[in-house]
């Protein structure tokens, strides 16, 4: 198995010598090297995923833009050629012509280019020397102070590997090629010349892949130096459960909870459970404190009203068993949970850990603070034990062997995370997610405020296991809550990961012994992938903030800041032609940046003195060691996702919607401000289906409490049916590349050709963004899209790894406490009982009464229907007309005994309505895709109906099968189709084949409810008949709200 292991080539040994000479001489080199993607030898390099962008310049509208503020010119006074012209047929041809040399990277995750690369740092103080001899050879390279490119020779056996080049002059980075003889020919301004046989001090720092343990116990080194292990930490066991529990005792009354403490010294808590509630009754103890429970949970009960309760169930038992006494032993009851929560302290002031509780003094020799009433503390719940009460759940095993049992729609497609690069890597092969006792994780973390009066907020880190099934995975309480942090500060994630990356290297390389059917096999854990918005992700790779240089995580673009109108500075991605997404960072990269970021200390002192975060000089972005660099199954780069929901949603989309509808920018030539009212009355007129939560909100009273799930519908559902004839024709084709490539990134089944598609799109999206609105607004989420199809190739669709279920985690968070008393003791405590309950409820016998009551307090309702077909409500009779009748006939293939109708009908634990279903107003979900005869079309279903065959049963009990079918109004297609561009040359083939204009037939159809496919979103802003609808298909079946 560990040849499967992902161990990157190390630059360590050389590295550590290189710092710890640093840490010696206690300096600092006076610039460091910088990466600038404007390259002075004009070379161009091949774009990933086979698209060459030369010859995009034809592409953009000849509108100029104010260089003072970034705001986009008029596009009706551009020369519209440029888009219909040449322009477009060039793009064409460069694409064409690339697409011969496009690779297929599912194989694989793009080799590193740094493999065989030196770096080299300049040091102005002096010429700082060290000399490393290798195995195999000797490389060196002159640190000078010339105010030219610093030349590096590459003098090893490996001509075709790139040499980079830096200059402190004007930070650029050059590309050295087997096209380019001497390193010379790169500037006209050469005033030196790197002679090897004439160099005073020489540096090297060169990968050697037999130095893979080096580079781990470098990185190690590096993160424990920066905390202090805690010698004994204050564990919370279960039998202290009062102290930090579910509903804060201060809501109850005071003197009656100090009275229960002293009640009952021979109560025996859990033991009990199999009593009755009082004698002659056939309720359990522990199944009336199960239904307690998870009403309290279910309703967000207070302390004071959950001890009502329990006061008015008193009254109407004859003689009340001791449990429901009081909400003292209530809460004594759920004491037997055995899983003990950590508290880790730290110094309040300067936030450095402190080894014990007892600690007087701050051990920071930078703070040495006196402690009293100024430490506090995070808390960490095991992740280990957690595994193991999973496993220990019925089914969870079963459940976790998804990845082998799912059924594919194509076998070469992505279709979840298992067929991405980076799963397959650690699966195929006998890797070790291929065993079946195995699982592997996503993390995320981000800061929710706790209350509006103060800057308290909770940072939760939570765990999404990957081998269950989507719909498993993100429901709260299958995640693993890995900790908290609860205070006024932000955390400093290299204390607060501490525990959690002890654990898991222990997982990966050790395991964790597990019951799975009743023996003990040892399972392993890895970390896969990681998901947040922006903030939250920079300060966990320890990264500079999406407004410094060098932010992005995927590619060493710095970025420049632009002056805004408003006299400010805004941080942008200016487009670069020749490598959009480029030039990429490695995981070797990152890490041999990390060792130098940490020890960029102003102060001089020794590692581990002062935080690895305080970092003043990153190194490309990066301010010093991240826990997950340690971890070997994790990749860095890759790994770390782009946030659908925070990126594209509230980031591209919401910007977007925010340069349309608002007055700020009505005088510009992209604004509809004049046609808002006109968009909200359509908007507010489209009849979603019940999937969708949310009914759609007017933009002009609420736009700004739009939510995530709000601004998807609209990106991919309303908007362009609603924008289609009042929007520019530029500024639509524009528009309409953005919502092709995010909706075949969001598919059910994503192919190379619908990646390839939505890269050339999206490329184009950010090209031309600058042109149509403004270059102040190429932030790092404008840029992020140019990452986003290779993201999907390495992590699966944009559903299957987002923020979306974590942030439902983190409401449901807010809702586990009440007032203001140890609130993150009672989020610890609710969040522990959450995981067990599944367990407490697997006790109850499978035939009791109180089941379904428990299950649809749980919002389980919906498993209680496992059959493909199950009617619901009330049948009904109705009479058809004979060609209905014929038709019906012809479906089932004889003539019915008996016929019922039905106004709403589950398919496949789907929900389907029907035009007979006039309770709800609101909604349609009436509108579907099926399929007749060997096409698929769509239309309105009308009812249901259930047909009994003749019976021919001997039996005294009729076994004969029904047949449910559905009647069907049949759309027909309507010309101009939405992506019908007239004004505009359609040279990138944008399709929209999620959005069809249909117009309704006189035409009924009789079919099996079987060959109903999918539940479709219909927009018609006509109500006459024969009027456009803009039927809609959903990208999957997992996103739903």
């Amino acid at each position: 198995m560990d040849n499967f292991r992902w161990k990157p080539p190390a630059y360590i040994s050389t590295t550590r010598k290189l710092l710890e000479s640093q840490s010696q001489t206690q300096s600092r080199p006076s610039s460091t090297c910088s990466m600038n993607t404007n390259r002075d030898d004009g070379a161009s390099s091949t774009m990933p995923m086979g698209l060459n962008c030369k010859g995009m310049n034809a592409l953009a509208a000849p509108a100029t833009t104010d260089s003072t503020n970034g705001n986009a010119h008029d596009p009706n006074n551009m020369n519209k050629q440029g888009m219909q012209g040449q322009g477009p047929h060039m793009y064409v041809q460069h694409v064409q012509a690339a697409g011969n040399r496009t690779v297929n990277k599912r194989q694989q995750v793009r080799p590193s280019v740094y493999n065989r690369s030196k770096i080299c740092r300049n040091n102005t103080e002096k010429n700082a020397a060290l000399t490393e001899v290798c195995d195999t050879q000797t490389v060196t390279v002159q640190c000078t102070t010339t105010s030219t490119v610093q030349k590096l020779v590459n003098l090893g056996d490996n001509a075709d590997t790139p040499v980079l080049f830096y200059s402190d002059d004007d930070d650029t980075m050059i590309e050295e090629t087997e096209e380019c003889d001497h390193p010379d020919e790169l500037t006209e301004e050469s005033d030196a010349v790197v002679n090897t046989n004439e160099q005073m001090e020489n540096v090297c720092i060169e990968t050697d892949s037999s130095k893979s343990k080096v580079y781990w116990e470098t990185i190690m080194e590096l993160l424990s130096n920066s905390t202090v292990q805690p010698e004994e930490n204050e564990v919370y066991q279960s039998d202290r459960w009062s102290e930090f529990t579910l509903i804060d005792d201060a809501e109850c009354d005071s003197e009656d909870v100090m009275d229960d403490h002293h009640e009952d010294a021979d109560y025996s808590g859990g033991d009990c459970g199999q009593e009755p509630i009082y004698s002659g009754h056939w309720m359990s103890v522990h199944c009336a404190m199960v239904v307690i429970l998870t009403y309290t949970m279910a309703h967000g009960l207070t302390g004071q009203q959950l001890s009502d309760l329990l006061t008015i169930l008193n009254f109407f038992m004859l003689n009340s068993h001791p449990v429901f006494k009081s909400l003292y032993h209530f809460k004594k009851y759920f004491a037997q949970n055995d899983n003990p929560l950590i508290k880790h302290y730290f110094c309040s002031k300067c936030l450095s850990p402190i080894s014990s509780f007892e600690c007087e003094v701050c051990p920071n020799n930078l703070c040495k603070n006196n402690l009293k009433n100024k430490k506090t503390y995070f808390l960490e719940m095991p992740i280990k034990k957690q595994i193991q009460n999973f496993f220990c759940r019925d089914g969870f095993y079963e459940k976790i062997q998804h990845r082998f049992q799912r059924t594919k729609i194509v076998d070469s497609n992505v279709e979840d995370v298992y067929d991405g690069a980076l799963y397959k890597r650690m699966f195929e092969n006998n890797g070790p997610l291929s065993s079946p006792n195995n699982i592997s994780f996503t993390w995320n973390t981000d800061g929710i405020p706790v209350f509006k009066s103060s800057k308290f907020s909770l940072w939760p880190i939570f765990l999404i296991i990957n081998e269950l099934p989507f719909k498993e995975r993100t429901k709260q309480e299958n995640m693993i809550f890995a900790g908290l942090w609860y205070g006024e500060t932000k955390p400093v994630f290299s204390n607060f990961t501490t525990p959690l990356l002890r654990d898991l290297l222990d997982l990966e390389n050790v395991g964790i012994g597990v019951q799975v059917n009743g023996k003990t096999v040892q399972s392993k854990a890895f970390m896969m992938f990681g998901s947040a918005d922006l903030p939250a992700k920079s300060s966990v790779l320890n990264m500079v903030q999406f407004n410094g240089k060098y932010s992005c995580s995927k590619c060493l673009q710095p970025g420049i800041n632009e002056r805004t109108s408003a006299g400010g500075n805004i941080h942008i991605f200016p487009f670069i032609e020749n490598d959009p997404s480029g030039p990429e960072r490695t995981d070797e990269q990152c890490a041999l940046d990390a060792c130098l970021a940490a020890q960029c200390d102003p102060t001089g002192n020794s590692l581990g003195e002062q935080e690895i975060s305080t970092s003043t000089e990153p190194v490309h972005g990066i301010k010093g060691p991240s826990f997950l660099l340690a971890l070997e199954s994790y990749n860095f780069v890759q790994g770390t996702t782009i946030d659908y929901m925070h990126g594209v949603l509230l980031g591209i989309s919401k910007l977007l919607m925010s340069l349309w509808f608002t007055s700020q920018h009505s005088s510009q030539a992209f604004s509809l401000y004049s046609y808002l009212s006109l968009v909200d009355t359509r908007l507010l007129n489209i009849k979603i289906t019940h999937n969708i939560s949310r009914i759609p909100r007017s933009i002009s009273s609420h736009f700004k409490y739009w939510k995530a799930s709000e601004l998807r519908s609209w990106l991919l559902y309303y908007s362009l049916p609603i924008l289609a004839d009042i929007m520019n024709e530029v500024y639509f084709y524009h528009y309409a590349c953005f919502v092709e490539s995010i909706h075949l990134l969001s598919g059910r089944s994503i192919s190379d050709s619908d990646i390839e598609k939505s890269y050339k799109n999206l490329v184009y999206f950010v090209y031309m963004f600058k042109s149509l609105y403004g270059s102040r607004y190429c932030t790092l989420n404008m840029h992020s899209l140019l990452h986003l199809s290779e993201s999907v190739l390495n992590t699966g669709p944009l559903w299957a790894i987002n923020c979306f279920a974590f942030e439902d985690a983190n409401g449901q968070l807010l809702k586990l406490f009440h007032g203001t008393q140890n609130v993150d003791m009672q989020i610890m405590s609710a969040a522990n009982i959450l995981h067990v309950l599944p367990r407490i409820i697997e006790k109850l016998p499978s035939d009791s009464n109180v089941l379904p009551f428990i299950k649809k307090l749980r919002r389980r309702n919906g498993s209680l229907f496992n059959q493909n077909l199950t009617p619901l409500g009330k049948s009904f009779s109705k009479d058809i007309s004979s060609a209905l009748y014929g038709s019906l006939v012809r479906c089932i293939g004889e003539v019915p005994s008996k016929v019922v109708f039905y106004s709403r009908l589950k398919i496949k634990n789907l929900l389907y309505h029907s035009l007979a279903y006039t309770r709800v107003v609101k909604r349609n979900s009436y509108t579907v895709k099926y399929q007749l005869n060997t096409e698929r079309v769509f239309g309105h279903v009308l009812y249901y109906a259930q047909s009994f065959p003749r019976c021919v049963c001997e039996a005294e009990e009729c076994s004969c099968k029904s047949t449910f079918v559905a009647f069907i109004n049949r759309f027909q297609n309507s010309a101009p189709g939405i992506a019908d561009f007239a004004a505009v040359d359609n040279f990138l083939d944008v399709s929209l084949n999620n959005i069809h204009s249909l117009k309704l037939t006189d035409t009924i159809d009789v079919v099996n409810a079987g060959r109903i496919d999918s539940l479709c979103l219909d927009i018609s802003f006509d109500k006459t008949h024969g009027a456009t609808h803009y039927v809609c298909e959903f990208p999957n079946v997992c996103e739903f709200d």
